[in-house]
């Protein structure tokens, strides 16, 4: 894996900002969250620029990436003018989420991850799968419960 230094890809959000008038950045990067030393090196040179003044943005992270001890970094983040995490969840269904993403994720991780997100004061925009082969319509009525459960 590779990826722009912090000071890279804040050069990056100014150009952005200055030359089109940006006022939302959205990182499509399923890895934003892997390295999270860098995540906070980008989160702290983006309030000492006083980007975070000009700019919302939200990134994509995976559920099972998101732990408990990670709020303050994700509280960093919202200090950032980060505003939403967006999340692939797929399923809320264990069997479907296998069939989909492999053993390595767990519904659980799902739902830790909202928790912690919105104790962080972000916003978690979810995207999910139905009617994958095999998948029941009460697999998918789970999922349901689940949204409408985490609805604001």
């Amino acid at each position: 894996m590779r990826r722009h230094s912090p000071e890279y890809i804040v050069e990056e959000m100014k150009s952005l900002v200055r030359d089109y008038g940006a006022k939302w950045i959205f990182f499509t990067d399923d890895t934003f969250f892997v390295d999270k030393q860098h995540t906070e090196a980008l989160c702290r040179l983006i309030i000492d620029s006083h980007l975070h003044e000009k700019v919302k943005w939200d990134a994509q992270i995976r559920s099972s990436l998101i732990r408990e001890k990670d709020l303050d970094l994700l509280k960093l983040m919202r200090k950032a003018n980060c505003r939403q995490i967006d999340i692939g969840f797929e399923t809320f269904n264990q069997r479907m989420l296998t069939y989909i993403k492999g053993a390595g994720i767990r519904t659980e991780d799902h739902h830790r991850a909202i928790d912690v997100i919105n104790r962080a004061g972000l916003h978690v925009y979810g995207t999910f799968i139905f009617g994958t082969p095999t998948e029941t319509q009460e697999e998918m009525m789970e999922t349901v419960r689940n949204i409408e459960k985490y609805k604001p």
